[in-house]
């Protein structure tokens, strides 16, 4: 009989190894591109917005002439 070891027996080696949090890189990819673009949409159509500023009223534009 051979002698006790204090260490647990080995993991055999073909064990498969964790999945990773985010998934697949296909799936991160995509989504991110889909974020990206959705938030760059709405960046600019806010910068469209402020660039050109508020409607001209009468008010406004008997100022300026």
């Amino acid at each position: 009989m051979p002698p006790l070891s204090p260490f647990p027996p080995a993991l055999p080696l073909a064990v498969a190894p964790p999945s990773t949090p985010l998934g697949p890189f296909e799936d991160s990819a995509v989504a991110w591109a889909a974020w990206v673009k959705l938030m760059g949409f709405v960046g600019l159509t806010v910068l469209a917005l402020v660039a050109v500023g508020p409607p001209a009223g009468p008010d406004r534009t008997r100022s300026l002439r």
